[in-house]
């Protein structure tokens, strides 16, 4: 599967124009498009008197959004570098990017997140993590200030009983071929042991799934898998974690890891969700 469309949803933070160069130079690099879609929210008046106002609020704060994107092409001049889009929608940012994807077809999203430190902070954390959660496209998680250098080593962290359809890996094959990735095939258990019949066939399956590209299995042992993950990219300078969450609390607390101001500073791990529905 080739990824030729790339969403990266916009809220004109410094994070989320991190987030953008980071797609930008992806795309560049894969010969993708890029959409940027921005989402804004007015609460709806409680009485007839409030219409007025609220259209009023409405045009005033679109007038601020298109101010917003011209803003963002002078303050990310590496966009005259693309080809891409950009769109505004009114509601959710989650209902936004679901009704963007009912009608054109994405590959993959690409959104930013960074250290929480306030409130502003954790409400786009958790804007990320809601996508990342609940939309069924890969998303691409990139850390506060991270910079795009490519993808040599690539950790696919999976139990082995986790993966019903390999075609969910295409994105990473798609990547990892053309980065010519390393991939290591990340398997983390609280203590020693060897793979059961069903865990050594999925293991066989994928070591042909990547038959055409290097790669190696990893059985590390550690009580929390969360931090087994982390430890691992951290200590193996992998580029990217691909993570296929199908139990949301190890999605949560790896997520909530990435978002925690010493994690992102001293960690600096992208992640990619995957799905497996």
């Amino acid at each position: 599967m080739k990824i030729n469309n790339i969403l990266v949803p916009i809220d004109f933070s410094d994070c989320s124009r991190d987030a953008l160069r980071y797609a930008i130079e992806l795309a560049q690099r894969i010969n993708a498009q890029l959409h940027l879609i921005h989402s804004y929210y007015i609460p709806v008046p409680a009485t007839d008197i409030g219409v007025v106002a609220d259209n009023r609020d409405r045009l005033d704060q679109e007038q601020v959004i298109r101010d917003a994107w011209v803003a963002l092409a002078q303050e990310v001049p590496e966009l005259g570098r693309i080809n891409y889009t950009h769109e505004t929608r009114m509601g959710f940012l989650t209902n936004v990017v679901q009704t963007a994807m009912e009608k054109r077809s994405y590959e993959l999203i690409i959104m930013g997140t960074k250290g929480c430190t306030n409130r502003l902070d954790y409400f786009m954390g958790s804007n990320t993590y809601n996508v990342a959660r609940d939309v069924n496209i890969p998303v691409l998680v990139v850390p506060e200030n991270h910079r795009f250098s490519g993808f040599k080593k690539v950790a696919i962290a999976a139990d082995y009983h986790q993966i019903k359809e390999f075609d969910n890996l295409a994105p990473v094959r798609s990547l990892a071929t053309d980065f010519q990735s390393e991939i290591h095939l990340l398997h983390i258990s609280a203590s020693p042991e060897s793979l059961d019949i069903t865990e050594a066939e999925e293991a066989l399956s994928l070591k042909d799934y990547f038959s055409a590209l290097n790669h190696q299995f990893n059985f590390v042992t550690e009580a929390k898998v969360a931090e087994g993950i982390e430890n691992y990219a951290k200590e193996n300078e992998v580029d990217l974690t691909v993570i296929i969450p199908r139990h949301h609390n190890l999605f949560e607390r790896l997520f909530k890891k990435r978002i925690t101001r010493e994690s992102v500073l001293n960690a600096q791990m992208c992640m990619l969700v995957l799905h497996d529905d």
